[in-house]
């Protein structure tokens, strides 16, 4: 039974339709992928799921239950944090922990001491949280979040504004704790390698509607060309000659060329080099990552626009 079943989501504001009657799901334990330009109807679908907004058409369940008909309950076992969202200023991170904790109905502090520990906050908790930097108050609202001991976690940009080193280890974190605690996420971010680091499975949306649903490795299936870079020992005479009559597309610079091409080309083109008496000094090969398809969505998207 999934954790999460979006069936035939819409919602529109006046004439804009900001979801189009999405469907997905998210099974016991799994990290999804929740991608999309802005305006593609993220933050809207995640703030039906929190019940912050109203449908037009459409349901949700959670937790094998319709969550509008069970509200207090599915919220309970789940929960939300963002980069954009913010504590209470004139409170320290102590207080407003505190203060969330008993919304959740957590009682006693251990689990805020516990939890301000394991993300290395503990010497904030006298802080006011208006003076908290971004990375500090990203932190705070990630323990915020576990506070409830969540079956359910959405994730909005949770490593924004942090250091790399402390973004590495916010991940590797969240990564112990789904291992351990067998977590579902709903993971949203801009930083693509993030996403293939941490997600089992990745959804795009662009205007509203779910234009790619599957594995971050068989979406990179999506772009079929690959970077071919070939550096030459000496400057490679007659190589542009040898291209055009090969009909292969490359730049030529500062003895290298670079191509791109689809994969089962690369082999040829290689070959040939080779078989040319082109003096090799290195190759290289990048492959398409979900960079590349991110960007490749989002462009169609506002070509169809």
């Amino acid at each position: 039974m999934p954790i999460l079943e979006v069936s035939n989501l819409q919602k529109s504001y006046g004439t804009f339709d900001a979801l189009k009657g999405i469907s997905f799901a998210i099974e016991k334990g799994e990290i999804l992928g929740f991608l999309g330009p802005n305006g593609a109807g993220k933050t809207t679908t995640i703030q039906i799921i929190l019940q912050i907004i109203t449908p037009n058409a459409g349901s949700i369940k959670l937790f094998g239950m319709d969550a509008f008909q069970n509200r207090e309950t599915v919220l309970g076992r789940m929960n939300f944090t963002s980069a954009y969202v913010y504590l209470f200023g004139s409170l320290t991170v102590w207080e407003n922990l505190k203060v969330f904790a008993m919304l959740y109905g957590v009682t006693g502090t251990e689990r805020i001491t516990k939890l301000l520990k394991e993300f290395e906050a503990y010497d904030l908790k006298d802080k006011k949280a208006v003076t908290l930097s971004s990375g500090q108050l990203t932190r705070v609202m990630v323990v915020k979040a576990l506070l409830n001991n969540p079956e359910l976690l959405l994730l909005d940009e949770p490593t924004s504004s942090l250091d790399p080193d402390i973004a590495a280890k916010m991940r590797e974190i969240l990564k112990e704790i789904h291992r351990t605690r067998g977590i579902s996420m709903l993971y949203t971010s801009h930083n693509m390698a993030e996403i293939e680091a941490m997600c089992s499975r990745v959804i795009f949306l662009s205007h509203g509607e779910i234009v790619a649903n599957d594995t971050p490795e068989k979406l990179t299936r999506l772009i079929p060309n690959h970077d071919l870079r070939v550096t030459f020992e000496q400057d490679p005479k007659e190589l542009a000659a040898f291209l055009k009559e090969r009909n292969i597309k490359g730049k030529i610079s500062d003895h290298t060329l670079q191509v791109t091409a689809e994969n089962e080309d690369i082999p040829d083109i290689l070959g040939a080099l080779f078989k040319s008496g082109h003096k090799i000094r290195d190759i290289s090969i990048q492959e398409p990552d979900l960079e590349d398809v991110f960007l490749k969505i989002a462009r169609e998207g506002a070509a169809k626009k």
